[in-house]
């Protein structure tokens, strides 16, 4: 399945449209504009059910403004439209204690384990999925936000720690890959010692590529049409 992209005039344009083909996974839908750096400027949904999302032949209907999340228009230039849909994701309420545990040394890798690329970021493997030529490997990173975490898969938000898992602005936070396939160890150090909780589901996480968006500075240019594109 391919998505197809239809990019809008310019600043002063009418909004941009694109479609996003699903994959087969079911399951929540978020969308971001990223610009060409990597740098997420707009978070379009986060965790939308389907049913909340208009539908074309092409897949679900998207809407952009040309604008970045605090509401301001985005320099002119080329941004690309990306998103995920992930099955259930959890974590272990009660956690584990530790005087200090391994973090942040290298452990021996499991068969399902990829190397860390820092302290706060692990590496997964997408699951099959006929939208997908292949299985990508997506960056996990743990992501500090007032007193928790938001887990951020390739720059989108999968999950938030809820309200009873509370860090103190001086503990540091690590991210490990965990002792069974899709999960990982959020680790959170304080003077006291680590806690540790256990997050599952990451292998379930299908990564969306609807193609680029044009963005340019003369609003009286013609819409363009940037034609189909795959993940």
């Amino acid at each position: 399945m391919a998505a197809l992209l239809m990019a809008g005039a310019g600043l002063q344009a009418a909004p941009q449209n694109f479609a996003v083909a699903l994959p087969e996974l079911e399951g929540p839908v978020t969308m971001g504009i990223f610009a060409a750096d990597g740098t997420r400027v707009r978070l379009l949904c986060r965790d939308a059910d389907i049913g909340s999302i208009p539908a074309g032949l092409n897949g679900l209907i998207m809407t952009w403004d040309g604008k970045d999340d605090t509401g301001a228009e985005v320099p002119p230039g080329t941004y690309r439209a990306r998103g995920l849909v992930h099955g259930p994701i959890r974590y272990t309420a009660v956690p584990r204690m530790s005087e200090r545990s391994f973090f942040p040394q290298q452990q021996p890798e499991l068969p399902w384990q990829r190397p860390a690329i820092s302290p706060d970021t692990i590496v997964v493997k997408a699951p099959p999925d006929e939208l997908l030529d292949s299985r990508p490997l997506l960056r996990i990173e743990a992501v500090r936000e007032g007193r928790g975490v938001v887990l951020e898969a390739e720059g989108l938000p999968v999950w938030s720690s809820p309200s009873d898992l509370a860090i103190a602005p001086g503990d540091e936070v690590f991210l490990r890959h965990g002792d069974s396939k899709g999960s990982a160890l959020l680790v959170s150090r304080s003077p006291s010692g680590d806690v540790i909780r256990t997050i599952t589901g990451l292998d379930r996480i299908v990564p969306l590529n609807a193609g680029t968006l044009e963005v340019s500075a003369d609003a009286s240019l013609p819409p363009v049409n940037s034609g189909e594109s795959r993940p």
